[in-house]
């Protein structure tokens, strides 16, 4: 029934971008941790996550049961509709507020494309019959989906809709196109056409341009995937005779291959094109980037790893976890290696260093530490930190980078010898699971930093560099 769209919107939920040539990463010397988002619906039924928000924080999806469904760390997986009406959920708004995909009953012929917007269902009106949505702009204002011209036999035509100009063809005269992906502003579409002879090609599109095809690499047939939320770049994969090829197409650069020696399935990217989600021919996926590449980690007990989307910052990443008993489990994957950030211009005698390492975990017993080395002998602080986005605001003692509202914590303090012997440290793993803070959940992101006192400097205190990481399981 609706199930089959994976063929086309597998890869929904995708931003992506690149350059052209060939953009080889480093060797994964990392593995992200895995988390399974639930499964309400029975364990007869395999979950496949196919977006996520911006932020990364609502995921959407489909059962092979014929089920849609949205998913946040607070509600777990919510259905979309009734258990008489087959449902599928392919896209979903950069701010998390709309949901597009479809729904019908059998006969399949009855299949239309929806949108949901707080839990309420309507259907988007393209032009011809069974009709589905895929994707969305980021305010959820701009849909774009395929249908059916001349009948449940005829041709696919892909269609961009808005409320206030209605459904547009983007090739009228061009049979069995289909859209896949939309920039965040809805100008710009990229998707795949299939011509009567011939390997399929890619296509961007936008409303003075039309269709323009984007290349290939291997004279293979090029499946476009994703595209970058400012809508520069597009990312897939080309199909030859032996393999799938990855690759990444720019506005300037054309297209390139993401390795040699790389094959799979680019399939998602983050909103600047620095990462991008590779579905490999090993049993884990992958987070490309140009300084490496991250193996995205099975369930216990599981083969394989599938990624489908990413957020804005390419930190947050969702797919599904494939077993040998065919129960595949959608999961999310987050980035939560901490990382320094919001380094600070000496501003005393002092001049302290911070360092962080390890993975911001809940589960385990590995310690995540925040040091700042070489404070002022005899110095006093506090570690301060709060949930959400870096900030930049200017204070007498630094810059404050955390944002508000805080939450204030003696660290553990050591004076050594010397005029800067001071060092303070935080364990950030050691906070998170004492529960403290009931707003420390999984994929939530901490920004933290010391204050601490220096008589030598301007206004008597200093505020160190920040930490951030996201909490993952």
């Amino acid at each position: 029934m609706l199930n089959h769209l994976a063929q086309i919107a597998r890869s929904r939920g995708q931003r992506l971008g690149l350059v052209a040539a060939i953009l080889v990463g480093p060797a994964s010397a990392q593995v992200l941790p895995v988390q399974s988002l639930g499964n309400p619906f029975g364990t007869n039924y395999q979950l496949f996550a196919e977006d996520m928000s911006a932020d990364g924080a609502v995921i959407v999806g489909r059962t092979n049961g014929g089920w849609g469904w949205r998913w946040t760390e607070s509600t777990g997986c919510v259905n979309l509709t009734s258990v008489n009406l087959e449902s599928a959920a392919f896209g979903v708004s950069g701010d998390g507020t709309v949901i597009v995909g479809a729904t019908g009953n059998s006969p399949y012929q009855t299949r239309q494309a929806v949108r949901w917007v707080g839990g309420v269902r309507s259907v988007i009106p393209f032009p011809g019959t069974d009709s589905y949505a895929v994707a969305t702009s980021f305010d959820g204002t701009v849909i774009i989906g395929n249908a059916r011209v001349g009948g449940y036999n005829g041709p696919r035509s892909a269609y961009r809709w808005d409320a206030v100009g209605g459904a547009l063809a983007l090739a009228p005269n061009t049979p069995n196109t289909f859209a896949i992906d939309i920039s965040d502003d809805g100008s710009v579409i990229a998707g795949v056409t299939y011509p009567t002879s011939g390997p399929h090609r890619g296509f961007r599109w936008t409303q003075a341009t039309g269709m323009q095809d984007l290349g290939d690499l291997h004279g293979g047939g090029v499946t476009v995937t994703a595209i970058s939320g400012d809508g520069l770049v597009i990312v897939g994969f080309e199909s030859t005779n032996t393999s799938f090829k990855p690759f990444r197409w720019s506005v300037g650069a054309g297209m390139q291959s993401l390795g040699v020696t790389l094959r799979g399935e680019a399939l998602c990217t983050d909103e600047t094109g620095t990462y991008i989600g590779v579905d490999g021919v090993n049993p884990l996926s992958y987070r490309w980037s140009a300084q490496e590449t991250v193996d995205l980690r099975v369930l216990p007990g599981d083969l394989r790893s599938h990624i489908t989307a990413m957020s804005a910052d390419g930190r947050v990443m969702a797919g599904y976890s494939e077993s040998n008993q065919f129960r595949n489990q959608a999961v999310r994957w987050i980035d939560n290696v901490a990382e320094v950030i919001c380094l600070q211009a000496p501003t005393s005698s002092c001049a302290p260093t911070a360092s962080v390492s390890g993975q911001f975990a809940l589960g385990g017993g590995l310690p995540c530490e925040f040091r700042l080395e070489d404070g002022p002998q005899g110095s006093a602080g506090i570690f301060f930190y709060g949930i959400g986005s870096e900030q930049s605001l200017a204070s007498p003692f630094g810059t404050v980078c955390a944002p508000g509202p805080f939450r204030r914590i003696v660290p553990v303090t050591q004076h050594l010898a010397g005029a800067c012997g001071t060092t303070f440290s935080f364990n950030l793993n050691a906070y998170a699971r004492s529960q403290v803070d009931p707003s420390l959940v999984i994929g939530r992101e901490l920004i933290g930093q010391f204050w601490y006192r220096d008589a030598s400097a301007p206004g008597g205190a200093v505020m160190s560099a920040a930490v951030r990481g996201l909490l993952g399981p």
